[in-house]
């Protein structure tokens, strides 16, 4: 009878051995990020002890990052059953609401639970979240740092903290947060964002080809290359460089040649404020060109506020067409551009500049000024609705090969598309609008439709196809006042990381 009562004894205690690995390799497994395994062990373990609550919690979060909300909430609510105080399964429940649209709910959940308990990491990270999401860059970085500051080896909270710091575009700041990550982690999400830090941080190379042929006759093939490297990781050199080949099919100009360079140097201090400065020069086969100068400078302010810009200076060579390379036109400017993100659905883009171009053949000068706006209402992850307005104007009406009316305006209705998966990009818009071109011309319609497609090897190495095609007026292009224009573009591009 003792011996039967020690056989007992010692299977159940293998079991709950069993069972007691299980738990351990799931928590090992999680630790590391490698959440395919955990999944399968918590699976394994629920199946055992269906009121564990650190399997149902854990099983809950893998299920939202699927993208499994049903399943979620079931989880969720079983395990708010067994555990109705559990402010970490209500800071999930929050993420849930937040993933299904429900942003003021979630906010609501978390409000609470942070007014009881100011250090909860799990809330402060979730709040980062909603914050990123609602467009506050600003308020998300401050609720990353506080829960770094409780918990500094909380892997999610370093990387939430890299991802927004690099969205903002401050990539060696988001590297210094992930030093800490090991090189050996299984988490997918550190070593994404690694990546996409290095494509910046490291060096990189592109090239891209794009062929334009418009109704006016022009014809033009442009390659494009440049390579970049940061021998500091808040200072970039950049070399760009291209080759235009331009044919115009009426008239007396038929073909002419540009080529042309310049070197940047660009640098940032915290929290994200840029300046460049660029040199370089461009050349033409036309008869007699000299060599025209290229160069800019800029300032762009922190990307992590609601209201953000830049400003720039530059002069270049205007060798878009043949006829504006046989004039040896080159242009100057000063340039405003301004953001507006006060929510995460709606945002309002602003250009303005004022440029003189200087074509050297007939020795004519010529001004013009030029302003743009939009306003864009995104309507989910995929597709955006923009109202844009654009318009410029020229002083005089010259021949010197470019598209100079007294007045174009345009107002467009803007329907857009970007769609990513893991190694896929798609993004396009079409612009159906209406047209006016000088300030005694009549309205007309006008469309622009533009559609991209990106394969993405990895981030930073990559290839892209880009489709263009309008017919309302492109002012690099078009010297026509007529409102039959037409215009096309086709190009294909390649960066690669090294």
């Amino acid at each position: 009878m003792l011996t039967g009562s020690l056989l007992v004894l010692n299977a159940l205690a293998v079991q709950a051995a069993a069972g007691q690995s299980v738990a351990l390799r799931a928590d090992s497994a999680w630790t590391r990020g490698d959440h395919h395994l955990a999944e399968q062990l918590y699976r394994s373990r629920l199946d055992e002890h269906p009121g564990d609550a650190t399997a149902l919690h854990r099983l809950a979060i893998l299920a939202m990052r699927r993208a499994a909300f049903d399943e979620c909430d079931a989880l969720l609510q079983r395990l708010l059953i067994l555990a109705p105080a559990d402010t970490e399964a209500h800071t999930t429940r929050a993420r849930l609401l937040a993933a299904r649209g429900d942003l003021e709910g979630a906010r609501a959940v978390v409000d609470s639970i942070l007014d009881a308990r100011p250090d909860d990491v799990g809330a402060l990270q979730a709040l980062a979240q909603f914050r990123a999401w609602n467009a506050d860059r600003k308020g998300s970085e401050k609720a990353w740092r506080q829960a770094l500051a409780l918990d500094p080896s909380n892997l999610d909270t370093r990387l939430g903290l890299a991802r927004t710091l690099r969205q903002q575009g401050r990539h060696a700041a988001a590297a210094e947060i992930l030093t800490a990550v090991l090189a050996d982690s299984a988490y997918t999400d550190v070593h994404d964002e690694l990546d996409w830090i290095a494509l910046a941080l490291g060096p990189r190379a592109g090239t891209t080809f794009v062929y334009e042929d418009d109704s006016d006759g022009n014809a033009i093939a442009t390659l494009v290359m440049n390579a970049a490297f940061r021998p500091a990781s808040r200072f970039e050199v950049r070399a760009d460089a291209y080759v235009r080949d331009a044919e115009l099919a009426v008239g007396s100009v038929r073909r002419r040649t540009a080529r042309g360079g310049s070197f940047t140097l660009w640098t940032q201090t915290e929290p994200g404020w840029a300046l460049h400065a660029s040199a370089g020069a461009g050349l033409a086969d036309a008869a007699d060109a000299p060599t025209l100068a290229a160069w800019s400078v800029g300032v762009v302010t922190p990307a992590r506020n609601r209201v953000a810009g830049g400003l720039s200076v530059a002069q270049a060579p205007f060798d878009v067409t043949a006829l504006t390379t046989e004039n040896r036109v080159s242009l100057r400017e000063v340039a405003v551009d301004g953001r507006w993100a006060p929510s995460r659905t709606w945002s309002v883009q602003m250009q303005a500049g004022m440029a003189r171009f200087d074509a050297r053949a007939s020795g004519a000068q010529n001004d013009r000024w030029r302003g743009q706006a939009e306003i864009m209402r995104r309507l989910n992850d995929s597709f955006g609705l923009a109202l844009a307005g654009r318009a410029f104007g020229f002083t005089d009406n010259t021949s010197d090969g470019y598209f100079d009316p007294d007045l174009y305006a345009a107002s467009e209705i803007v329907a857009r598309l970007h769609r990513e998966t893991r190694h896929w990009v798609l993004d396009g818009e079409l612009a159906p609008g209406i047209e006016q071109i000088t300030s005694s011309g009549d309205g007309a319609g006008s469309l622009r439709a533009r559609a991209g497609l990106t394969y993405l090897l990895r981030p930073g190495r990559q290839l892209r196809v880009n489709l263009v095609y309008a017919n309302s007026g492109i002012q690099q292009l078009s010297p026509t006042t007529g409102g039959d224009y037409r215009y096309a573009s086709a190009g294909i591009g390649i960066l690669w990381r090294f």
